[in-house]
């Protein structure tokens, strides 16, 4: 099967078949695919190609024709430019040289009636790499779990409306009101579901801040965020913050924090330039 149009929206319309709502408009689209069995249970091999996107899907669809049912799904997302891509999908994406480069990413894509499977991701997000799983059950809560390996990432700087790095002064104190928000902190999400992640960075850049075999493991489970290893290679050294952090059970309940902070052979100079913004020489 081979099938153009120059306007997928009106396309769409034409068909009356309601399109998801996307931050911009699709335009011309293709579809490619081959397709193998019966009407019964038909495998399937197709690329639709939009926006400079390229999904390929390979699968089996059951009763095509009636209700069709996909229980397990082998994709590639591909794009010549990742920053490109994310700005097509999030039109707020700033963008950074750090993800400069394509986006090609792989896996397997499977899926019940409360679960849902992505394994063997693998691919290339700009001038990163990213391999790993990530599942995800909504019954009787939703719970994400899942562990992933990045390459190096390199953060766009901070910078104000004029493209510039924004200062590293203080601003003024308030002449008037309190300095602290006396409303309640929001910690309904962290009851709103568990996870247990395990995030890893060959090495992550942004200004100054440079930390090496960076580990990122937590568990939330009822309202309790336990930092398992948050840790990373730091100015010739390394840090590392391991604690707990409860809700209470209401919103009117505070938060309860218990963390250790560690740092060996961190480079003070460095750090101080780091936390200022300015090469200090000091």
């Amino acid at each position: 099967l081979a099938a153009k149009t120059q306007d997928t929206e009106k396309l769409f319309s034409t068909l009356g078949v309601a399109m998801p709502e996307l931050p911009r408009k699709v335009g011309a689209a293709s579809v490619n695919g081959n397709f193998s069995g019966d009407l019964k249970n038909m495998g399937f091999s197709a690329v639709v190609s939009a926006l400079q996107f390229n999904v390929k899907g390979e699968g089996t669809v059951g009763d095509p024709l009636g209700t069709p049912e996909i229980s397990s799904l082998k994709f590639n997302i591909n794009h010549p430019n990742f920053n490109d891509a994310m700005k097509a999908v999030q039109p707020g994406f700033t963008g950074s040289t750090g993800f400069f480069g394509p986006l090609d990413v792989s896996g397997e894509l499977a899926w019940g009636a409360d679960k849902v499977d992505v394994t063997g991701i693998n691919g290339k997000l700009g001038q990163t790499t990213v391999a790993g799983h990530i599942s995800a059950v909504t019954k009787p809560k939703t719970k994400v779990s899942g562990a992933l390996d990045f390459g190096a990432i390199v953060f766009p700087s901070a910078t104000n409306s004029g493209g510039t790095v924004a200062s590293t002064s203080k601003a003024a104190p308030a002449t008037g009101g309190d300095r602290w928000s006396r409303d309640p902190i929001d910690t309904a999400w962290m009851r709103s579901f568990d996870a247990d992640i395990a995030i890893k960075a060959k090495s992550i850049t942004q200004n100054m801040w440079k930390l090496s075999d960076a580990n990122l493991a937590f568990k939330l489970n009822d309202g309790t965020l336990t930092l398992d290893d948050v840790s990373a290679g730091l100015f010739g050294g390394r840090a590392s913050i391991n604690g707990t952090v409860k809700s209470g059970v209401s919103a009117k309940d505070p938060l309860s924090i218990n963390a250790k902070l560690n740092a060996e052979n961190v480079d003070a100079q460095n750090l101080f330039s780091a936390a200022t913004g300015k090469q200090s020489y000091t």
